[in-house]
């Protein structure tokens, strides 16, 4: 269903990340080039973090941050595009990716729980990269 998947997946362990908690740094919309005309691009880059629970049930007791990632997704064929609210921190609720019937194939929302918000239909989904920022501990 995502083009580019397998390289986000293999940064996770084969699972696909929960995007709780995650930011989005960067929101673009843009039209294609002359060839594709009308054709809608939207690019989003997220930033993910994992945490890992160490010294559990000890006073040493703390959340450890061993995964850093950004994850830059585009989307094309964008249509119903609805979003708001982008500030200096975009905290996600989630990501939710589900393939529809008709004209656009793919339904996005993008859920926050501070700041940054949207949906729309595309009909290509890419995951187009994902560096590291942090290597694990």
């Amino acid at each position: 269903m995502i083009q580019g998947a397998t390289a986000l997946l293999a940064e996770f362990g084969g699972e696909w990340p929960n995007f709780h908690d995650a930011e989005v740094l960067r929101f673009a919309v843009e039209r294609a080039a002359v060839v594709d005309v009308g054709e809608v691009v939207v690019s989003l880059a997220v930033h993910l973090r994992r945490f890992e629970a160490r010294g559990v049930g000890t006073v040493n007791y703390h959340l450890a941050l061993v995964k850093s990632v950004v994850v830059d997704f585009r989307f094309t064929g964008v249509e119903d595009l609805s979003a708001s609210d982008f500030n200096h921190q975009n905290v996600l609720e989630e990501i939710a990716f589900s393939e529809i019937d008709g004209g656009a194939p793919f339904s996005v929302e993008v859920t926050g729980i501070y700041g940054f918000e949207g949906r729309w239909r595309c009909r290509t989904v890419e995951v187009a990269g994902v560096s590291r920022e942090l290597n694990e501990v």
